[in-house]
């Protein structure tokens, strides 16, 4: 054992000398896609022979000479159900053996058209121009001595990595070099690291190790999808990490290198910090240490100031969890997702989403602007105004008081509420000046949504001499955030349900009635609630892929906005969707 271990390091030395093995090196992926129609016509046949013989005609497109295509094996091929579309994996073969990470798939649809084509297939290992590509199919080494070696370079447990399937296979180590290797594959267990290996089947050498540490990505206490705030649930120590193709070397990674190169909130997805002066420049974030371990303090009753870690680690999680699902269905680097580093598969990288938390710059609200690829978009979360709450004093003791909602506009009202005295607007919408006014001075005055504006209407009611104004829905459906501009509103005004406003006028009909309004406590934190993280991110997505990664403003017009807005909506409803809800359960599409 001593004899043999002291030939593979100077056999490893010699290697490196000779060879100067980059194990981080990376075949680079070629696309073929068009974004305003398929590749091909309609053809007739089985997909596998109509994806073989678009490849062979098109195989300089990629790079590729036709006789590349000649030796592969087929690794899957499957009809999607729900589409119909084929999907067809290849993977590059060299003397009968693969050769790791060269693959081809192509998307087929049901009438013989090519949707799209990646590949990473080499070019010139069939008639090579580089000598150290004809490397012969015999190891010089056993797969035990193989493995021999790596538990050297890796000082595991000798246990752990003997008996381990092991395969022989080609390792790229440039874009015109392969070596001979054993594939080495030693499963997670327990607490520790698993390991996918490739050591040199000639040299010992190892030419690359992938770390599969089931917490590489970190633990993060939140309120993870499909959970969509805290009103749906309790926060859990989340079961997701970063997936293994979408995010390689986890959410922390910036380098394309195992570790992470971030404990904070920072990553290659995803930038999240604290804005609260608008400054839209570094901000607090928060730090979980070298275990990555993001489990922080967390009440609903609690200020934002004690609540802001965890509102930062539940955006980061979140955004994360957006980035690797999207990844699987189309958004990748070359379609123009958001990653500091693209790990050379195409697209431009330097553009991970900047999230600012608890942001200054507006109020009840959230926003993404969405930049071309290669320039970092920002999404904005800001503090929401709580529910506010009005208490009927002619109702009995210990009565629940009726839920409200303040307005985007005017002051907030004081801490201990107004009081006074309910008179109903004439005319009820208070579309024009109030022919009542007397009987409103003083008094908190009750008009109907419908018409014309909201800070129109409070504006009326205000010159009227009321103290407050209460809108109550003409319609049914849930509590909204009225908006308006009018900077001479100078009474605070609140929003009922047509359920509520209906109670009210019923108690006026036969009495005096005295309420009080409160303001909303508590600020809510938008970071908690995913429903919006998810359609603000969304926009990002739809607005990337609509026309290209380069022409973010093509969903700027009214009907084209609706469209994006309609999307983002589908999107949160799709991630915040439990498996036991049904398209026809009127819960879910309930948007809070």
């Amino acid at each position: 054992m001593i004899a043999t271990k002291a030939r593979l390091s100077i056999e490893r030395l010699e290697c490196r000398r000779l060879l100067a093995v980059d194990s981080s090196f990376e075949l680079p992926m070629q696309h073929l896609r068009e974004v305003d129609r398929l590749l091909s016509e309609p053809n007739s046949g089985l997909p596998a022979e109509i994806a073989m013989q678009f490849l062979r005609d098109n195989a300089s497109r990629m790079g590729l000479a036709a006789v590349d295509l000649s030796y592969f094996n087929v690794t899957d091929q499957y009809t999607s159900p729900h589409n119909g579309v084929t999907h067809l994996y290849l993977q590059q073969t060299y003397n009968d053996l693969p050769i790791d990470t060269a693959w081809i798939n192509v998307n087929v649809m049901p009438d013989g058209r090519i949707i799209n084509v990646g590949s990473s297939f080499m070019a010139g290992l069939v008639e090579p121009a580089f000598p150290t590509a004809r490397q012969p199919a015999r190891p010089r080494l056993s797969a035990e001595s193989a493995a021999e070696s790596l538990i050297e370079e890796l000082q595991l447990d000798g246990d752990l990595a003997m008996g381990q399937p092991m395969t022989l296979l080609y390792v790229p180590i440039a874009i015109d070099a392969v070596r001979l290797a054993w594939r080495i594959d030693i499963p997670s267990t327990g607490n520790s690291h698993g390991y996918q290996a490739s050591v040199d089947a000639w040299t010992g050498e190892v030419l690359h190790v992938s770390d599969h540490d089931p917490h590489h990505a970190g633990d993060y206490t939140v309120f993870p999808l499909p959970l969509d705030s805290p009103l749906d649930g309790d926060r859990l120590l989340s079961p997701v990490v970063a997936d293994a193709v979408a995010s390689p070397y986890g959410w922390h990674d910036i380098n394309g290198i195992e570790g992470a190169d971030f404990t904070d909130t920072r990553g290659n997805n995803v930038f999240v910090q604290e804005d609260r002066d608008a400054n839209n420049n570094d901000g607090l974030r928060a730090d979980g240490g070298d275990d990555l371990n993001f489990d922080f303090p967390f009440d609903p009753n609690e200020s934002l100031d004690f609540n802001l870690n965890a509102a930062l680690a539940n955006a980061f999680h979140t955004v994360n969890v957006l980035h690797d699902v999207h990844y699987q269905y189309g958004f990748d680097e070359a379609a123009g997702n958001f990653q500091m580093n693209n790990y050379d598969r195409g697209g431009i990288g330097n553009d991970p989403v900047i999230v600012d938390v608890q942001d200054g710059g507006g109020r009840s609200n959230a926003t993404f602007a969405t930049s071309p690829d290669g320039t970092s978009s920002r999404l904005e979360l800001f503090v929401w105004d709580a529910a506010a709450s009005i208490l009927v004093h002619s109702a009995p003791p210990n009565s629940d008081p009726f839920q409200a909602t303040e307005a985007g506009f005017g002051p907030q009202a004081p801490i201990a509420g107004v009081s006074s005295h309910v008179v109903m607007a004439e005319p009820a919408d208070a579309c024009t000046a109030l022919s009542n006014a007397e009987q409103a001075s003083g008094g908190i005055v009750l008009i109907d949504r419908g018409t014309c504006f909201f800070d129109d209407k409070v504006k009326r009611a205000q010159d009227a001499g009321a103290v407050a104004v209460i809108i109550a829905n003409n319609v049914d459906g849930p509590l909204i955030t009225m908006s308006g501009d009018d900077p001479t509103v100078n009474i605070p005004s609140f929003f009922v349900t047509r359920e509520t406003g209906d109670a009210f006028k019923s108690l006026m009909a036969s009495q005096s009635l005295e309420l009080t309004v409160f303001a909303g406590l508590l600020d809510l934190d938008s970071a908690f609630d995913n429903g919006i993280i998810v359609h603000e991110y969304g926009h990002g997505v739809s607005q990337r892929l609509t026309a290209g990664p380069q022409n973010v403003s093509a969903l700027g017009g009214i009907q084209s906005g609706g469209m994006g807005e309609g999307w983002s909506d589908w999107w949160a409803l799709m991630f915040t969707q439990n498996a036991d809800q049904r398209r026809d359960d009127p819960a879910l599409w309930r948007i809070t």
